[in-house]
């Protein structure tokens, strides 16, 4: 895939870059040239993603950070403040999936809900806080928070995950409008269907979802029936949201603030 940034000269933190789109983001940040500030509450992956990045080229640090810890929180702003002098691209993709599939909501463990929140939403709202006030002052930059496909649709699988991103785009929307006047630019991403590692076993992932690919015997048969849930009939990779990010980061996208962008292959036009 032919794609060109340009992001020399800018720092990008990355929050949920252990694994997963997080990772993918901030090692296409650090091919673009940015340096990249990893933070995740998981030290090991997070230190190996930090080591790739800087392999690449350009500086890289690590910082362990549970988002869902307010004064865990501001006081990582404050030493990636002190130690970097400043971040152009605050990218708030840490998140936690649900525990349950399938179940009505009336069944969902309140701790499962609580959990949900906590990563997905308190998480987004502690590190915008964290950093709003030296975005007002430094006025530039751009924040990129994940949602997800779950806000826009019902899959009936998974609620409570779905309503925590909803609850995203609503305080996305709010820091687009506070912090427009200075410059700031707020967007989401909402992935759709992205390939992981556990569709490599058919029989596990048929586990989460009791009843939903009893027809498929093998990895391929669920991966396709997952892709025709979109228009374009294709799954998408954590380096298609690491794209799209760096695309509302990039100067092309700079008057775009508060738009939830689906990057799904058209499943929500399905």
């Amino acid at each position: 895939m032919n794609v060109k940034f340009d992001f020399s000269g800018n720092i990008a933190l990355v929050t949920g870059a252990a694994t997963g789109i997080g990772k993918a983001t901030a090692i296409e940040f650090a091919k673009a040239g940015a340096d990249v500030i990893i933070a995740d509450f998981n030290a090991e992956a997070g230190k190996k993603t930090s080591e790739e990045v800087a392999a690449l080229g350009v500086k890289s640090a690590f910082y362990q950070i549970d988002v869902s810890d307010e004064k865990a929180v501001k006081a990582m702003a404050a030493q990636v403040l002190k130690e970097w002098g400043r971040i152009d691209f605050l990218i708030s993709n840490a998140g936690k999936g649900p525990k349950h599939y399938g179940l009505p909501m009336t069944n969902i463990p309140p701790d499962d809900i609580r959990d949900q929140y906590n990563v997905n939403v308190v998480g987004y709202v502690n590190m915008v806080q964290a950093f709003y006030d030296f975005f007002k002052e430094q006025k530039h930059g751009k924040i990129v928070c994940t949602s997800s496909l779950a806000a826009l649709r019902n899959s009936g699988i998974h609620p409570h995950y779905g309503a925590s991103k909803v609850a995203i785009l609503r305080f996305m929307h709010i820091v687009a409008q506070e912090l427009g006047p200075y410059n700031i630019n707020v967007n989401a991403i909402m992935p759709g269907f992205v390939y992981t590692p556990i569709y490599h076993e058919a029989t596990d992932f048929k586990a989460l979802m009791p009843g939903r690919f009893d027809d498929c015997e093998t990895s391929e048969e669920v991966v396709e029936k997952m892709a025709k849930n979109s228009a374009m009939r294709r799954t998408q990779t954590a380096e298609d949201m690491a794209y799209g990010i760096m695309f509302l980061c990039s100067d092309a996208a700079r008057e775009i603030s508060g738009v939830e962008l689906p990057i799904d292959s058209g499943a929500c036009a399905m």
